[in-house]
């Protein structure tokens, strides 16, 4: 399940091909240890990122858990900033297609950490309880390890102390479901299944599957060498 938070973080990209082995780079030994760290202890729990994505949605994952989406607009907020390395402000116009969301937690079954992913964004149904029951359900497929279903909370910033996003017209009750398994291709023979047990919690508008790449707990951070940190010292980070 997600360790003992009540929302997560998804973020969805592509990116332009002639940077993608330095935007992977970046990414693992760089930016998402940055990310993780800036909210400070009991902010993000953990981070994991996911690639080589198939379907509508862009080819690129990352996946943050939160332990409270308030800390996001509580006392000190506005002054928390993620630190970005000039690695991180070189790759960052090559992005393409950014989706990301904060979401509270409706429904969380399972453990451990899949070897693949299926993403969804789905409009919600107003049924109270039915999130839970949902990921519980999914997870009784032979292919998933774990299931997460959060709705999108317009009313917390991208970034701590910053100003919500807008809510565009339709997307009040915008969904996003998170479904880990242990094999991709296992997951892709249930695929017909995860939708239609999915499909019970929304109307699905689009979907995409990825191979696990890293994962890093809050705690490991000071252990992490940094691709291109390692000669810095930032007194604002933990």
């Amino acid at each position: 399940m997600l360790k003992a938070g009540n929302g997560f973080f998804a973020m969805w990209a592509g990116i332009a091909p002639d940077v993608a082995a330095a935007f992977e780079l970046m990414h693992a030994r760089d930016h998402l240890a940055e990310h993780l760290a800036y909210l400070g202890e009991g902010g993000i729990l953990w981070a994991r990122r996911y690639g080589e994505g198939q379907g509508i949605l862009p080819p690129n994952f990352a996946f943050y858990g939160m332990r409270d989406l308030d800390r996001l607009t509580g006392p000190g907020a506005a002054e928390r900033k993620v630190f970005e390395t000039e690695f991180f402000k070189a790759i960052r116009p090559h992005y393409r297609d950014r989706i990301a969301h904060h979401c509270r937690v409706l429904g969380s079954a399972g453990a451990g950490t899949g070897s693949a992913v299926a993403t969804f964004l789905l409009d919600l149904r107003a049924e109270d309880g039915a999130p839970a029951q949902i990921a519980d359900r999914l997870t009784c497929l032979l292919s998933v390890t774990a299931a997460h279903i959060g709705a999108v909370d317009w009313g917390v910033p991208i970034r701590a102390g910053g100003v919500p996003p807008p809510c565009p017209p339709g997307d009040e009750r915008l969904g996003i479901a998170v479904v880990e398994g242990f094999s991709r291709w296992r997951m892709a023979g249930e695929f017909a299944s995860i939708t239609e047990i999915l499909s019970q919690a929304g109307t699905i508008r689009s979907a995409g599957h990825y191979g696990f790449s890293y994962a890093l707990d809050y705690a490991e951070v000071p252990g992490l060498r940094h691709h291109r940190r390692d000669h810095e010292v930032d007194p604002q980070q933990p």
